[in-house]
């Protein structure tokens, strides 16, 4: 009986954080749309890339879509941009373009999320994270989802990095100091 009970709370446990995954993920192009240095992050043809940092697998395919939905079988475009998503395991190579966020699709343990921060820091990329307590560990952005759902966003991050965000936005979401 134990062990039905501990197999339940799995799988319970295993859909909130794939819940809390994709509502983030529909918040993404919200916070891209608050970025105020946005022009400067497309990349040679234009676009706007969201690299989804994470192993590709069930829980991770559908989140591109989610962050880039297509409208009408055209790109989703913000700021005049087409915005493209895509997964990855690795970060991109110091030569080629960068992406203007960092998706992560899984949680990092404590070394592995400090280098990625760093990183991410370091080139003016937002490190988005849908996990709770990451943004308090230094994630540029997330979610917070209690009594509402809102953005959730870290300014000493923000600072750091060199990326600005609307006042609005910024006004509208929950905030580490």
């Amino acid at each position: 009986m134990l062990g039905l009970g501990l197999a339940g709370a799995t799988v319970q446990a295993d859909s909130y954080d794939e819940r809390r995954v994709r509502t983030a993920a529909r918040l993404v192009r919200a916070l891209l749309t608050a970025h105020e240095g946005l022009a400067a992050k497309a990349q040679s043809d234009g676009g706007l890339e969201v690299l989804v940092l994470g192993d590709q697998d069930r829980q991770t395919d559908p989140l591109p879509s989610l962050i880039a939905p297509p409208v009408k079988g055209s790109p989703t475009q913000i700021s005049g941009h087409a915005l493209r998503a895509r997964i990855s395991a690795e970060l991109p190579p110091a030569e080629s373009s960068l992406p203007v966020a960092v998706f992560l699709s899984q949680k990092l343990d404590d070394p592995a999320f400090a280098e990625l921060l760093q990183w991410c820091i370091e080139r003016g990329v937002i490190l988005y994270s849908p996990f709770e307590g990451d943004v308090e560990r230094g994630a540029t952005a997330g979610v917070s989802i209690q009594a509402k759902v809102q953005p959730f966003v870290n300014l000493d991050t923000l600072s750091s990095s060199g990326i600005a965000l609307r006042r609005f936005y910024i006004d509208h979401s929950k905030v580490v100091p």
